[in-house]
């Protein structure tokens, strides 16, 4: 009789344990079953992480670069030039945390900030060699080149040719007519590589 207590009680408990394995096995499969969104970060075409979340991958960034922004007088940094991130509909869960990614670009690719590129091109040659200068916007270039002229011509006239306030020749003297660059200058917002 005990015996046979011994393994009615067995039986029950395996089958209760069972119940119990199907049962978590069941759940898991379900929860496992039910798509996430993810973000794959790419570097040139190849895949270098998959991220949880893209605003929040670029917050950290921003963040994290406080020394550029600072260095740049700038309010946001971007991603390096090449960095795509995509969105992506998976049931894997696995995820790099920021920090992973992050280190990962940093270690092939600087980021960027917004700037602008000049081209320049001169026009009297046949050839079609264009020089590229970045700076932070086109202001500064201006400035620099107004610096150029100047130190070409005299600071006063300068400023009476560009308020269209020069003195007319009564004897001797001279005027500036127009100040022309010979090369052709194209200015284009982008991304700028620190």
């Amino acid at each position: 009789m005990l015996n046979k207590r011994f393994r009615i009680s067995y039986v029950i408990s395996i089958i209760l344990i069972l119940i119990v394995l199907v049962y978590i096995v069941f759940t898991q499969n379900s929860i496992n079953r039910t798509p996430i969104n993810v973000y794959n970060v790419y570097l040139k075409g190849k895949i270098i992480g998959v991220v949880k979340d893209k605003d929040e991958f670029e917050e950290y960034i921003n963040k994290k670069e406080d020394a550029i922004k600072k260095k740049y007088g700038v309010d946001k940094v971007y991603m390096p030039n090449g960095v795509v991130i995509k969105k992506m509909t998976t049931y894997d869960r696995n995820v790099d945390s920021n920090y992973q990614v992050y280190r990962k670009i940093i270690s092939l690719k600087q980021f960027t900030i917004k700037g602008c590129i000049i081209s320049i091109k001169e026009e009297d040659k046949k050839s079609e060699k264009v020089k590229k200068i970045y700076a932070l916007n086109k202001e500064v270039f201006d400035q620099a080149l107004e610096e150029l002229i100047k130190s070409f011509v005299d600071n006063e006239k300068y400023k009476d040719y560009m308020n269209s306030n020069q003195k007319e020749i009564v004897d001797t003297g001279n005027i500036i007519k127009y100040i022309d660059i010979s090369q052709k200058l194209t200015y284009k917002n982008t991304y700028v590589s620190i």
